[in-house]
């Protein structure tokens, strides 16, 4: 072996481990898999007690208690609520949580909708959710008997300013990271009108009806790795 060769092959001994070195730290220095999102959601709720004592509505029961939560973005809307049937003695009217009543429970019904559509004014302080609701016996996603599909068109109107909002989330799970920040506008005290079916939410004096909506945008971040 000549000198030069020598000098050669000693020069790449020292320089080969100084390139793996190098390269594997640039590997150790590559971005963590990661993804971002955006969306717009807006979300409207109503809570109602409505008492028919004459049966004008034909419904199992003279005390209806119930409410409807809707979610709407631009890539799906979301639908679900319930009513509790009671029949209650005259005056009584069914108890909170952990409260004493002498209604008798009748039935569950389950309300959701695949054709609801929700819009949210945040300027005008407003929102308006139309479409048809279907009413059931079963659980959310169990099976069980239609007992009526019923339109439904509900009015929320914020009759105090309306207020901004901001929040984030995050939590990890040892390989995965999750970040959000939401920024948006909600309601303050609303008036609820409109109807489902044929009961009215504000269409007799002893109604008794709660609503808010609101409408934000959510930055999301996950990270892998």
């Amino acid at each position: 072996m000549s000198v030069r060769t020598t000098l050669t092959a000693a020069t790449a001994a020292l320089v080969l481990p100084g390139v793996l070195v190098a390269t594997a730290g640039q590997a150790a220095a590559a971005p963590k898999d990661s993804a971002s999102s955006k969306r717009t959601v807006s979300s409207a709720f109503v809570d109602w007690t409505e008492e028919d004592r004459d049966n004008v509505l034909g419904l199992p029961g003279n005390v209806h208690v119930g409410f409807l939560k809707i979610k709407s973005t631009t890539q799906y809307t979301k639908v679900w609520g319930q009513i509790i049937d009671f029949e209650c003695a005259p005056g009584e009217l069914p108890g909170g949580h952990g409260e004493e009543s002498t209604c008798e429970h009748v039935q569950v019904r389950y309300l959701d909708s695949s054709d609801m559509t929700l819009v949210v004014d945040t300027r005008a302080g407003t929102a308006k959710a139309t479409g048809e609701i279907t009413v059931s016996n079963g659980g959310h996603g169990e099976p069980g008997e239609v007992l009526a599909v019923v339109p439904a068109t509900i009015d929320l109107r914020s009759t105090t300013p309306m207020a901004s909002f901001t929040r984030t989330e995050t939590w990890t799970d040892g390989s995965t990271s999750y970040r959000s920040r939401v920024r948006g506008t909600a309601s303050g005290e609303v008036i609820v009108g409109g109807a489902l079916g044929r009961m009215g939410f504000a269409d007799d004096a002893d109604d008794v009806s709660y609503g808010s909506f609101e409408k934000y945008t959510e930055i999301s971040r996950e990270r892998v790795g």
